[in-house]
């Protein structure tokens, strides 16, 4: 009788072992499996947030381009309106030909076509957007000279200013007073040609 009590404990410990082992490998399971399933949601977390930040990134980038494509085309929109407009109406010849070699205030800038577009279209817009124009032509010596005759603000454009140009040729005329000098101008026919620079940012 003893000895089967022995074996009957021997078999009862060996149970307990075995179920004991059982519910430690249930357990480490379930910690693996937790883990798991943690990994994957952070994972996912992060996969939403990088794209999420992309989508964010190309949006502003788009809207970027957006923008100095429209600006763009209205300064370019601009000086085709003032190079067209009547003669007797300020435009750009006008303009061009009454500069003195300093630059022009608000007032007498918007006496000329190009100057009441450019103020409509930014300076009084809602965007109130900052813009400059310039004046580029040759020397008589062959340098260019690239004088800055308006400007609405004190601040220099940034990088992503949009530009637009139109070449306007001043013809000499017969008993017209030399407002051209500085313009470096030689004899001949043609008084000067100047680029008309329209910077806006």
């Amino acid at each position: 009788m003893g000895g089967q009590d022995a074996s009957v404990q021997s078999r009862s410990y060996l149970g307990g072992d075995h179920k004991s082992s059982r519910g430690g490998t249930d357990r480490g399971q379930a910690y693996t499996l937790e883990g798991v399933v943690g990994a994957a949601l952070v994972l996912a977390a992060v996969l939403v947030a990088s794209q999420t930040s992309g989508f964010a990134a190309a949006t502003a980038e788009s809207e970027q381009r957006h923008r100095y494509h429209e600006l763009e085309r209205q300064a370019q929109d601009a000086l085709l309106a003032a190079a067209t407009a009547p003669s007797d109406s300020g435009d750009l010849s006008a303009l061009v030909r009454s500069w003195d070699g300093t630059a022009f205030s608000s007032d007498e800038l918007e006496t000329f076509v190009l100057g009441e577009i450019l103020a409509e279209q930014f300076g009084e817009s809602s965007r109130n957007e900052a813009y400059r124009i310039r004046f580029a032509y040759e020397r008589q010596n062959g340098s260019i000279a690239r004088e800055t005759v308006y400007s609405s603000t004190d601040a220099e454009p940034g990088p992503d200013a949009a530009a637009a140009s139109y070449t306007e040729t001043v013809v000499a005329v017969a008993n017209e007073s030399d407002s051209h000098a500085t313009f470096d101008r030689g004899v001949g026919p043609i008084a000067a040609v100047v680029d008309v620079e329209v910077t806006v940012w």
